[in-house]
């Protein structure tokens, strides 16, 4: 996966679901987690952050533009008319 620069929050986050990760299975005080396990554990609040911010990308290219950002799911896309 490519290197990504993190904001602070984006690294507490990180931490803090490695450590909640590793509480779950188990691991208590300086012992090893498997290194596969943390990147599996990156690799998806990665995934989840990168989503963040394509989304906040979106919304303010929209904004710019002078429509009303698609803030909702919907399996359909919007009509256009």
């Amino acid at each position: 996966m490519k290197h990504q620069r993190l904001t602070e929050a984006e690294e507490r986050r990180l931490a803090e679901a490695i450590a909640a990760e590793a509480r779950a299975l188990g691991f208590v005080g300086k012992e090893k987690m498997p290194k596969e396990t943390k990147r599996r554990i990156r690799a998806r609040v990665l995934k989840a952050i990168l989503d963040e911010r394509t989304a906040a990308r979106k919304r303010d290219a929209a904004l710019a533009e002078g429509r009303e950002p698609e803030d909702s799911f919907a399996w359909r896309p919007q009509r256009r008319r």
